[in-house]
Parts: C-alpha cells; structure tokens; sequence
C-alpha cells in the first residue's frame, strides 16, 4: 500500500481525482480516500494534528515490507535563487524545533527531483533567524509517526515550492501546482513501491568489516542498525568511501548513548552533503 498523508484538502483533490480514490466513511475521525493501491488521508494544518492522524490511520492499518508512506504538499522557499514556484523537492532533512523532532530520511532511490532540508513550524514565521532550512512548512516533521510503523527507507517528504518566505502570495492555486507534478511524482512513487528494498549490495571485503565493528562498537539498537545501514547503502550506491567515513569513529571511547546519537547524525550529515 501506498500512504499519502496531506494536509490540507485543496491538496488532497488532485491526488483523489488522479488516483481515482474513495472516500472510507468506516473512519470517522479523519477523511480517508482509498483505493486497492493508495491511501490518503488529510491530516488538518499543524505537526500535531498531523502526528495524530498518522499514528491513528497506520495503527488501523496491517503494515508490511512492502507499504510506503509519502508526506506530499506545499511548502515555502527560503531562497529565490535555489528553486523555482512548481520544482519538486524531496527533502533530506527535517526539523521541527518547537517539537524536538530532528530527522535524516534514508535518500536511497534515484529521483529526478531537486532536494532541500525542510523545517516545520507550529506558527507563521516572521523572523527570518528562525529558519535554518531550504523549505519550510507546518506538517512534514510528522513523519515522525510513520517511522513507527516501516523503515525510514520507505519513507518520504515531498514538497511543491508554493512561494517564498516573507513575499507570500495569497492567490496560490494549490490545486493546480498538485494537477501539474502529480503525474510525475506519481511515476516515481510506483517505482519506489515495486522497488525491491532487500537489494543485496556487494561490499568489499574490507568495508563489510568496518561496518560490523562500527555496529558492534556503537551497540546500536536493531531501529539504529536498520537506520544506518540503509544510510550505508546510500553511500555505497554514491560511490562514498565507507572506511574512511566510519575508520575515525572506531578510537573513540564512547560512553553515553547520546554519544552515538551525535556521532549517527554526523555520519548522516556526511552522507547527505
């Protein structure tokens, strides 16, 4: 299955028209649009509102290998000069202060969308110091909740750059920017979503090791592990060098789980740059 979670219902009606979806009246608390391949559900404005809805429809649901979860909407760009109204933004990285939420999505598959980190607010920005990212908006951080349930390799936040921050226009037509990159973005979720995540990578020899005594020396939890080693892939397939990335982590005398935490999302960083 393939989960949208939107939140907004002008950005729903495009992604309902193009799928052909349902309306699931058996769901009271939120409005859910189904077919035998997609679900939808719009969540209402806000990463609360949102971590709720996600939470209630993917406990309802009996998740399996095979499920993606897709957070899909608008978002407002920081810079004029890095992306245009209507470009396609995968975003690598997500943060939501007000919530302490700080994520590094697994960026395995191909795409032929631009990226961009993302941060979500529980208000109207007004002060531009407060943004540390490429995109912002007010749901994607959300996706918290879907990690939960499947690996962070089949999950994803996609945005359309709607506007830019501080020169809001209010006349956007939400509808039509979702009509003209549905097809698209649609296109490459199937891929994904008939994509086989098992895919054997051949390592060297000497990278295989490096990672089972960086596993080993970090004592990472299996969502740790699973985390990382999706990330490892993604380097691999990027032509990164694995030794060199984890070889000066391995004299580290580590004594708190924090420290593994900090060094994790170092290592994340390093990948995604």
């Amino acid at each position: 299955m393939i989960y949208i979670a939107v939140a907004m219902a002008s950005e729903a009606q495009e992604i309902i028209k193009f799928y052909n979806l349902k309306k699931d009246n058996t769901i009271k608390k939120f409005q859910v649009f189904k077919n035998s391949e997609v679900t939808l559900i719009i969540t209402g404005i806000g990463v609360v509102n949102s971590l709720i809805a996600i939470t209630y429809l993917l406990t309802t649901e009996d998740i399996n290998s095979r499920d993606i979860f897709i957070n899909l909407g608008i978002a407002g760009a920081k810079s004029r000069e890095k992306y245009e109204i209507g470009d396609v933004v995968i975003a690598n990285k997500i943060l939501d202060r007000g919530n302490n939420i700080e994520i590094y999505p697994d960026m395995i598959f191909e795409h032929q969308f631009k990226e961009g980190s993302l941060q979500s607010f529980s208000h109207v920005v007004k002060d531009e110091k407060e943004v540390e990212t490429d995109m912002v908006d007010m749901e994607g951080a959300a996706v918290k909740a879907a990690a939960l349930f499947m690996e962070t390799s089949r999950i994803f936040v996609i945005k359309i750059i709607s506007d830019y921050l501080f020169n809001v226009d209010n006349n956007i037509d939400v509808q039509l920017l979702l009509k003209n990159n549905i097809s698209q973005i649609s296109d490459w979720i199937y891929k994904v979503a008939s994509y086989n995540q098992n895919f054997e990578i051949e390592y060297e020899d000497y990278e295989r090791e490096i990672i089972e005594k960086f596993i080993l020396k970090m004592n990472l939890t299996e969502s740790m592990k699973s985390s990382f080693l999706s990330n490892i892939k993604y380097y691999k397939l990027s032509d990164g060098d694995i030794y060199s990335l984890l070889n000066k982590y391995m004299n580290l005398e580590i004594k708190a789980k924090k420290e593994v935490k900090k060094i994790l999302d170092e290592i994340n960083k390093q990948i995604i740059k």
